[in-house]
């Protein structure tokens, strides 16, 4: 609530990018209140959602506005059907400082010039909610110690049929790693431990990467040790869920998010501002038992247990994050075919021998026949935008 609140101290008025999700949704049931009690220090709080018409799939009003419905927050429909990636190319693209394009900029672009036009100076999100009280953070360890065998029993039993493995894997992974960094901290042996690392990077390499095939030759020669070195990094008097949150919070890729998101906010001239990044959030997930913050089959429930009492049943009940895909899918696959082969034609990642243009090409061929695309096709894609953009 007091992270909330101090977001909200200004002399113009504060935007919300509000999904039906728990994340944006919790900001927007807590703002709603404290525009109620006359707490909030802004002449007016506003919040802007996606509006699906055709990929119904996709939309999420039915939570977010019942939820803005209650506090009398105004809300702003953003029509997102014709919003599609690499719309309108070569609007909408990368920033010059790094290659990252996001899938849904023109969305996301459409949603904050909207915000600047009411007069906003400044947009909260969810951006880090996930970071900060998700995630798969899952403490059965602490089950283990505390005698909640019968919890750890079902929430094992639960992952293993969420994620399609045996029992016996999660056993591995999910308890006796855990267990296991407990018992032998980073701190100690720390050369037994760099030894065990290399012999595991080893095995991984020789059982084959799960890298995209096009990559070229030049990446053979990376040495990423450093990079993954620094990204494992978390105080070794922490518990293995909670240095777990903590990896993920202060992950060198999540660090450079925030300040990403402030960039693209600044190019339509608002500001930009997560609740959840505030440091006191963070001191305080990480300060309590894990398994109070999050379990298997309960996510985030200190966060829904928190925010019960300011939303009606049906709503609580119903928050729940949807994920656009349909819009990238048809993107992919229709839309935006002809942009993507232009990018790909006279590759400039494969003039600097990043990747090999034959062969992702005929992934993309058969991605726009239907085949099913790789996860880091999207990351070939911004890279040749910014290439062409700036270089």
């Amino acid at each position: 609530r007091e992270a909330v609140r101090a977001r909200l101290r200004s002399v113009h008025p504060v935007g919300l990018l509000l999904s039906g999700g728990v994340d944006s949704g919790s900001v927007a049931a807590v703002a709603g209140s404290l525009v109620k009690s006359g707490e909030a220090e802004c002449p007016e709080f506003r919040a802007y959602s996606f509006a699906f018409e055709e990929l119904v799939e996709c939309d999420e009003r039915a939570v977010s506005g019942p939820l803005a419905e209650h506090w009398g927050i105004p809300v702003t429909d953003v029509p997102a059907d014709d919003l599609w990636p690499l719309k309108d190319y070569p609007e909408h693209g990368p920033d010059r400082d790094d290659p990252y394009l996001f899938v849904y900029q023109p969305l996301l672009d459409a949603c904050l010039d909207a915000a600047r036009a009411d007069g906003c100076a400044l947009v909260l999100s969810g951006d880090r909610g996930d970071l900060i009280a998700g995630e798969s953070v899952y403490d059965l360890p602490s089950l283990l110690w505390t005698g909640r065998w019968a919890t750890l029993l079902r929430e094992m039993r639960t992952l293993s049929d969420w994620q399609g493995t045996s029992t016996g894997t999660i056993v591995g992974r999910q308890l006796w790693r855990p267990v296991r960094q407990e018992l032998w901290p980073p701190d100690r042996a720390p050369r037994l431990r760099r030894l065990a690392g290399q012999l595991k990077r080893r095995a991984r390499r020789s059982a084959g990467p799960g890298e995209p095939p096009w990559l070229a030759g030049r990446w053979g020669d990376l040495d990423l040790s450093a990079i993954r070195a620094q990204s494992d990094r978390s105080p070794p008097d922490l518990g293995a869920a909670a240095r777990q949150r903590y990896r993920s919070v202060f992950s060198p890729m999540h660090m450079w998010g925030v300040g990403w998101s402030e960039r693209m906010s600044a190019r339509s001239g608002v500001g930009f501002s997560d609740a959840w990044s505030d440091r006191r959030m963070v001191e305080f997930v990480l300060a309590i038992p894990q398994r109070v913050l999050n379990t298997v089959g309960d996510e985030k429930k200190l966060v829904r247990r928190a925010v019960a009492p300011l939303l009606p049943r049906e709503v609580h009940r119903g928050l729940k994050k949807t994920d656009p895909y349909p819009l990238y899918s048809r993107a992919l696959r229709e839309r935006a075919v002809p942009t993507i082969e232009q990018l790909f034609a006279g590759s400039r990642s494969a003039g600097r021998e990043w990747l090999d243009s034959v062969v992702l090409a005929d992934h993309y061929r058969g991605v726009a026949d239907g085949a099913s695309e790789h996860h880091c096709l999207w990351w070939a894609i911004s890279t040749e935008a910014w290439l062409r953009a700036f270089h």
